[in-house]
């Protein structure tokens, strides 16, 4: 994993995230010039790395995806083969290619919900023809099952073990950017259940609850394909489901800046379909790298400035840290009058990291907004402030986070923001001469008392029993 290390998301999600995630994760941590750990790594960077995974009994070897490997290397992008999954064989990298495993040990599912909410790793996986309990088990981590083999005997030369779409899927998503027509042989149906088994596993829900009762997600799912007017499913014995209603693609995007695709067939990028001039698999397939790899639909968050400079704060001198950040959304459709687009509002939060959670949660204050319809950006410049004093009594060091999230988007932060909060220790208070000589002849007075009373108590006695003597008399 590119985040080199396991955040504590488990903590960080649960008590208010983050991880939301993360503390063992590490990333550029800016405080002058300094670096420390941090927790996510979902800004987007051009040095991405896929591990390509060739074990788990793959339904078609690696020599089928020879163009798959050729476009990630044409785009400027890096891969490297792994035969298992383990922290070793993932790190470093930024996503996982599963191309029809058909074989997940109890270790491998484990791995792979740490890869992806702990690390942030995004994960393509295409869906084998065989169903195995392997896969079933992948599925439910997703929140994904197969209902059965869609079949269309119209759409492609009356093979019904082959369809063609044209058009049926989320035509907002840029994954889908130039493409018209897709083949696909041997594709499942998926649906979506009611249950991420990755949040099971992590004891979390689908949303949370941060500031003033507002609901933020944790995960966004969505239908990403579905069949033509000929598709067709027999999900149970003489039980059919048609056309839209047959899923053929998932999408999940995940708060740790996780991204996931299901798709329903492994041939859907294999060499043979992939070069058929009539359809776009191959340019589907590269919009897919291009996803994964954070380089469409993507939001940058860079820090223009913050304050105090020196990232230390002194409570006897200082009350607030502060930080200025410009967020840019990319591949924001034109806008105009002629066109009447709608410009996507993407949510904002800022938070305090301090010991693997996030605190003190609020919605950062937008100076600026602006559209480039030059490279159909929205820019936004916004501001943080937080009150320490009212917050922190004692010495302390804090990460000051964004994050910026859509549906469409997912999830992206910005670089942590190191403070050290130092409250100074305690000096005595300097006294006057006077003072002082005063509190110095009373303390000898009481000392002199006390060591004096053992003597005059005798001597009191004494005179007590001279008295009653002579009153004897």
């Amino acid at each position: 994993m590119k985040t080199q290390g396991i955040p504590i998301v488990k903590v960080l999600l649960t008590l208010i995230l983050v991880v939301s995630s993360l503390c063992l994760c590490t990333e550029n941590v800016k405080c002058g010039v300094n670096a420390t750990s941090s927790i996510y790594t979902t800004v987007a960077k051009q040095d991405v790395t896929f591990a390509v995974y060739i074990g788990g009994d793959p339904e078609l070897t690696i020599s089928n995806y020879t163009d798959l490997l050729a476009k990630i290397d044409g785009i400027g992008f890096d891969a490297k083969n792994i035969s298992e999954l383990t922290f070793a064989s993932l790190e470093d990298t930024d996503a996982l290619l599963l191309l029809g495993q058909k074989d997940f040990s109890e270790q491998d599912l484990d791995l792979i919900a740490q890869y992806v909410m702990l690390g942030g790793g995004s994960i393509l996986y295409l869906v084998p023809s065989d169903i195995t309990t392997g896969v079933e088990d992948f599925l439910k981590l997703f929140g994904v099952e197969v209902l059965g083999k869609a079949y269309d005997n119209v759409s492609y030369y009356e093979n019904e073990n082959i369809i063609v779409l044209n058009g049926t899927w989320e035509n907002k998503s840029k994954i889908f950017l130039n493409v018209k027509s897709l083949v696909i042989e041997n594709a499942s149906a998926l649906n979506i259940t009611t249950e991420i088994g990755i949040l099971t596993k992590f004891n979390l829900s689908e949303t949370m609850n941060l500031i003033d009762n507002k609901t933020v997600p944790i995960v966004y799912i969505t239908k990403l394909m579905w069949g033509g007017n000929n598709t067709a499913v027999e999900y149970k014995p003489k039980k059919y489901i048609y056309g839209v209603n047959i899923t053929l693609g998932v999408e999940l995007k995940f708060w740790s800046g996780s991204r996931i695709l299901i798709l329903p067939s492994p041939h859907i990028l294999a060499n043979k379909y992939v070069r058929l001039p009539q359809y776009d698999n191959e340019v589907f397939m590269e919009q897919i790298l291009l996803w994964l790899g954070k380089q469409l639909e993507s939001i940058e968050i860079n820090v223009l400035g913050y304050s105090p400079q020196s990232g230390v704060l002194y409570l006897d001198t200082g009350r607030y840290i502060s930080a200025e950040f410009e967020v840019i959304q990319r591949d924001v459709p034109q806008f105009n009058e002629a066109n009447n687009l709608t410009i996507p509002n993407i949510s904002l939060l800022a938070g305090l990291e301090y010991l693997g959670k996030l605190t003190h949660v609020l919605e950062p204050t937008i100076i600026n907004a602006s559209y480039d319809n030059y490279t159909n950006s929205m820019r936004y410049t916004v501001n943080v402030s937080f009150d320490i004093k009212r917050m922190y009594n004692s010495s302390v060091v804090v990460y000051l986070r964004v994050v910026a999230f859509d549906v469409q988007y997912g999830f992206f932060w910005s670089e942590a923001l190191r403070f050290e909060i130092i409250k100074p220790r305690v000096v005595l208070m300097e006294f006057h001469p006077v003072i002082m000589i005063t509190i110095a002849m009373l303390a000898i007075s009481i000392i002199s008392a006390i060591i004096l009373y053992p003597h005059a108590r005798k001597y009191k006695l004494r005179v007590k029993e001279f008295e009653e003597k002579i009153s004897k008399r």
